[in-house]
């Protein structure tokens, strides 16, 4: 019944009823102009279908451009995401991938567009090349600011060559002696000299402002100092050369006089390049690549797939308006041919028009007016099958498009795994709420938070798990919240939480509802997890002006929090630049790690009852090029929160044990420092045997000590792994024995050989009498588990003869030997009051 009521009315079943009383010859005229229209139909829909095909493939050409400058994007704000890097060259491929499948289908449909299609190949292969340069570009800083190049190229030399020259100036004349007549010639020096390094300290003051800072009046300001201290500098050259002429310079200083004066001329002469390049736009060469590259690569790239687009929409407009010229003209040929049924003729028509021109002509509309994305859509009222037909096909499209849209707008706002808002997402609302928050003098917060030790989730259970946590994070921070705030996940274990119309008071409240939402255990399939989280506040506008100094200085604050062991901080601003220098130290100690530019000291360890050396304790150092001596502390703290340690403890124990071993001391022991962390890695021991092999040692003469608040963090654990060490032989010792809470059933179980005792009782035991206690009474406990004790920090000759009399095994500290370096050992050996098995020592 269906089928005949669909029947009943289509085109067909109606030209065959009126068709009906007509003559042969209208029916033979009738078939005819059936089959010239369903034809002209096909051929249409054919034409629409492959026409709907390409404009799929130039739409995941505009998709695929707008990725991949979102990726460079991020790429530009963290150029350590090697991700987005590769992001952005895998979304340019695939808009190229989809340019050459565009091309042979445009020879075929619009051979008049193909010169355009070849330009998008040809602008996507530019774009492509730019974008890899930009990247190369963002992640080199000479490249990324070209003045850093010429400072390094012209002017860092001449000031060797000036700082050279000035210094013989000043031996000699203090080699020759300072009368009343030298002593102010002296002082002349002395004062070129200084003006000379203000003159440098303010250059580079000037350099890291033009870097850091968009203060244009300050800029000014500095660069006018350095021209003023340019002009008084050789003011003053110029008089030393007056005196030169009378003759009262000594022979260096009027030979190197014309050097300083040359040296100086070229520095500013490197000084005037200096200034153009900051005074022009390229003193950034990734922005400039941005914006003259990139940035218009993108527009002719969308202008050029919108004109194709236009030009696919006015093809298919001219295939609904050949079809209509072909039923029109089917019609007209019928009609002649049957004047003498005009009535019938008439009615046909007005029927044709109605069930299918009037349909066409407004589907017609509707497509231009998507085309323009107007929602005011009129399609038609009176359908027929084949009308129908094509407005459902039109309607599926749009609400694909309008599906997809929204998805990509979507993707592009929010984390993929959490359904939070992401970084993109975060700044435009932060933008949005400063702007309210300064039309209504109002406050607003944003907090930074980094969950601690997620690391070590992931590392021990697997990222699924990991995955799970985050999830339930981005819930819990959700649910401690107004609907107004907004909770975004940054990446990887960092979240932030914007905070409109709160003042630092009340956020400081929301940080510890958040704190108690997160004292709940996470159940994580079998697991209970604790996840502890550090957050850093900062509030605008009292900490910042801006979006990207809210940002920076919430995260400054948040590490802080995370250094200091603390659930919350709330930045400081003299605690800025620290932050900084310490972000630098971590990616330096990364650098010196794969350079080999670490070192190790040794400090002896003596048997108190013989006085004979026993070993030697490794002690690692780093003498960084800006900062000086790093402490060993600060160093370990850095490689536990940025996951260097195991790497760092490999390389101790290698270098330790090659070092000894090159010594040639008989039976001379090596103590090295292991971590929790080298506990917890799965590969542990067998990288030390093979770093033991390669040494060739014997594990006997390796002393590996883990401090006494590691071994119990996981008791059951540390027995097991350290069981591995005891039965290869290694020698293992309790550190800072007596700093931690060791219980000692687990004590007695631990397969260790010494008990250090830490400095702190050592160095009050003589003044202490609770600190001396301690001391003899873990030295009888030792004795009693069958131990061997080892005291640190033995300052004095008392320290010594007390310890000894005690019955401590062995010792070390400043009265025994300073740490120190390999060969100086060797030679302390030769030359100090200990001896060893062998006094035959070489290097």
């Amino acid at each position: 019944m269906l089928s005949l009521k669909r029947y009943f009315y289509s085109l067909r079943f109606r030209y065959a009823v009126s068709a009906g009383g007509l003559i042969v010859l209208i029916v033979l005229g009738a078939v005819f102009t059936y089959l010239s229209v369903n034809d002209a139909q096909e051929q249409t829909s054919r034409q629409l279908t492959q026409q709907n095909q390409v404009v799929d493939l130039m739409r995941n050409i505009q998709r695929n451009v707008l990725d991949s400058y979102i990726a460079i994007d991020a790429f530009l704000l963290q150029p350590s995401d090697q991700r987005q890097k590769e992001l952005a060259l895998q979304a340019i491929d695939a808009a190229s991938q989809a340019s050459n499948q565009i091309r042979p289908r445009f020879m075929e449909l619009f051979p008049g567009q193909i010169d355009r299609v070849e330009e998008v190949s040809e602008l996507l292969a530019s774009l492509r090349a730019q974008t890899v340069k930009l990247l190369e570009v963002r992640v080199n800083p000479t490249q990324q600011y070209p003045s850093l190049e010429v400072a390094a190229r012209v002017m860092r030399p001449n000031n060797d060559r000036f700082n050279n020259e000035i210094a013989l100036v000043l031996l000699e004349l203090r080699e020759e002696g300072l009368d009343a007549d030298s002593y102010e010639i002296f002082a002349h020096w002395v004062e070129v000299r200084h003006l000379w390094s203000q003159m440098l300290s303010m250059f580079r003051i000037y350099t890291a402002n033009r870097i850091g800072s968009f203060n244009e009046q300050t800029l000014i300001d500095q660069e006018n100092s350095v021209i003023s201290m340019y002009q008084t500098l050789m003011q003053r050259l110029e008089f030393m050369e007056e005196l030169d002429q009378q003759d009262l310079l000594g022979f260096q200083a009027s030979a190197s006089l014309p050097e300083m004066i040359q040296a100086l001329r070229n520095w500013y002469g490197g000084f005037i390049q200096v200034r153009e390049i900051h005074a022009g736009d390229g003193w950034r060469l990734d922005s400039k690549i941005m914006r003259d590259k990139i940035v218009p690569l993108l527009n002719r790239i969308s202008e050029l797939l919108a004109d194709l687009e236009s030009a696919l929409q006015t093809a298919a407009d001219s295939n609904v308006s050949k079809l209509s010229e072909s039923i029109s003209r089917q019609i007209y040929i019928l009609a002649f041919s049957t004047l003498t049924f005009l009535v019938v003729l008439v009615s046909m028509f007005v029927a044709t028009n109605r069930l299918v021109f009037t349909p066409i002509a407004q589907i017609v509309r509707a497509l231009k007016s998507e085309s323009f994305a107007k929602k005011s859509l009129v399609l038609p009222k009176i359908r027929s099958n084949e009308t129908e037909a094509l407005i459902d096909a039109f309607q599926e499209m749009s609400e694909r498009i309008q599906r997809r849209q929204n998805d990509l707008e979507y993707q592009a706002l929010h984390d993929a795994l959490s359904g939070l808002p992401n970084r993109t997402l975060l700044q435009e609302r932060i933008e949005y709420y400063i702007q309210l928050a300064q039309r209504d003098q109002k406050q607003l917060s944003l907090l930074m938070i980094d969950l601690d030790r997620f690391k070590e989730i992931n590392d021990t259970l697997g990222h699924h798990i990991g995955d799970q946590v985050l999830i339930e994070v981005g819930k819990r921070l959700r649910a401690s919240l107004r609907k107004i705030d907004t909770v975004a996940r940054l990446g990887g274990d960092e979240f932030a939480i914007l905070l409109p119309n709160s003042n630092l008071s009340q956020s400081e409240e929301v940080t510890k509802k958040i704190i108690d939402a997160m004292q709940m255990e996470f159940q994580a399939r079998e697991l209970r997890l604790s996840v502890d989280m550090s957050i850093g506040i900062a509030c605008f506008p009292d900490h910042c002006r801006d979006t990207a100094s809210l940002l920076q200085n919430a995260d400054i604050a948040m590490y802080d929090a995370k250094q200091n062991h603390r659930d919350y901080a709330i930045y400081d601003p003299e605690k800025d630049e620290y932050s900084l220098v310490r972000l630098e130290l971590i990616n330096d100690l990364k650098e010196a790690l794969g350079n080999d530019d670490l070192f190790l000291h040794y400090q002896p360890l003596v048997d108190l009852s013989c006085d004979r050396l026993y070993g030697v304790e490794a002690l690692l150092r780093w003498e960084h090029p800006q900062y000086g001596n790093i402490p060993a502390e600060q160093i370990i703290s850095m490689a536990e929160q940025t996951g260097l340690m195991n790497r760092l403890t490999y390389w101790v124990l290698n270098r330790a044990l090659q070092e000894v071993s090159a010594l040639h001391i008989p039976m001379l022991c090596v103590a090295v420092n292991i971590s929790v962390y080298n506990l917890r890695e799965t590969q542990f021991v067998e990288q030390v045997r093979e770093i033991l092999h390669d040494s060739g040692l014997a594990p006997q003469r390796v002393i590996l000590e883990i401090t006494e608040s590691a071994m119990m963090s996981n008791p059951l654990h540390a027995i097991e792994i350290l069981g591995e060490l005891d039965r290869m032989g290694f020698r293992l010792a309790v550190d800072d024995f007596g700093t931690g809470f060791s219980s000692l059933a687990y004590l007695k179980e631990l397969p260790v050989d010494e008990l250090k005792i830490d400095r702190s009782f050592i160095a009050n035991m003589t003044e202490d009498s609770s600190d001396d206690m301690i001391v003899r009474s873990t030295i009888e406990l030792a004795h009693n588990l069958n131990l061997r004790v080892v005291a640190e920090g033995i300052e004095t000759l008392e320290h010594y003869q007390l310890l000894s009399r005690y019955g401590c095994d062995f010792g070390q500290g400043y009265h025994i030997q300073k740490p120190c370096a390999a060969k100086q050992l060797v030679e302390w050996v030769d030359h100090g009051p200990y001896y060893t098995s062998s006094q035959e020592v070489n290097v």
